[in-house]
């Protein structure tokens, strides 16, 4: 029995068939557009936007007092962040001045003579005065001021912690640095990238903003290279994977621009191939 259509089924198999056109139209100037792209391009999204982030490290041991600051809050060169109980660092610093004014007594006591007592009590004096200035420093270490102007980050300290010389205590990212972006090129990449060409940034966070850069240098190694446990192909089964090189890439833009991008930031890096170098 022969099957009859209708004209649903008919209005169905024409919007069918334009949908499958359009699509396949679709996929064309997809696919051609991406062949362009590389063709013109070296690129990659194996790229992050990086600054300098500065840690602050206690020179002091003891108990935090006072800390003067938020996670996340500006701070301006020389603000004061955090001190440190300087009790101790202050009675060192008057028993040694006391002891400074005892050999200054016996000095002048001494003065007319020249005996090996009177050089005895000179070398004492002279190691006294370098042990105050020794103490000093340990007193103005307790007051931990911000190294230059940035953004602090994560605080990690409270209030009556205790604290040993070298423990970490917050970061700050540094305002007074320029930015800049490391792109991790395939090693098949490299060879048509030199020093000083041009680059085009698109940043995830800002997908209708356009950047632009210039390549500056280049890792002297590969990223595995540097990683705590390097690889080793001379023992077990060699499996080859192509290896990625960093470059690094400055963003050019006014302050207000650069403010905007933040370390850590996901970027699409798109290098022309054919450029004209001096």
């Amino acid at each position: 029995m022969k099957k009859k259509y209708t004209l649903t089924d008919r209005l169905i198999t024409k919007i069918t068939g334009w949908l499958s056109a359009l699509i396949i139209v679709a996929l064309a100037a997809w696919g051609i557009v991406t062949l362009w792209g590389f063709y013109r391009f070296e690129q990659t999204n194996d790229a992050q936007i990086d600054e300098y982030v500065t840690p602050i490290i206690s020179r002091a041991a003891g108990a935090i007092t006072s800390v003067r600051f938020e996670e996340y809050q500006p701070v301006k060169k020389g603000d004061t962040l955090l001190t440190i109980d300087n009790r101790e660092y202050l009675l060192q610093l008057q028993q040694t001045e006391a002891a400074m004014q005892k050999c200054s007594a016996q000095l002048k006591q001494l003065a007319n003579r020249q005996t090996a007592e009177k050089a005895l009590v000179q070398a004492e004096l002279s190691r006294l005065q370098a042990l105050w200035q020794q103490q000093q420093l340990g007193l103005n270490n307790t007051i931990i001021t911000a190294p230059n102007n940035g953004s602090m980050g994560r605080r990690i300290v409270s209030t009556n912690q205790i604290i040993n010389a070298g423990d970490m205590l917050a970061y700050i990212v540094n305002d007074e640095t320029d930015k800049w972006v490391v792109a991790n090129f395939k090693e098949t990449q490299v060879a048509g990238l030199h020093i000083g060409d041009s680059v085009h940034l698109t940043v995830d966070a800002y997908p209708g903003r356009k950047f632009t850069g210039t390549i500056i240098s280049f890792s002297p190694a590969t990223g595995s290279r540097f990683s705590l446990l390097p690889p080793d192909n001379a023992t077990g089964n060699f499996v080859k994977i192509v290896q990625r090189i960093p470059v690094r890439i400055r963003i050019h833009g006014s302050r207000e621009e650069l403010c905007m991008l933040k370390a850590g930031m996901n970027v699409n890096v798109s290098v022309p191939k054919k450029q004209q170098r001096g």
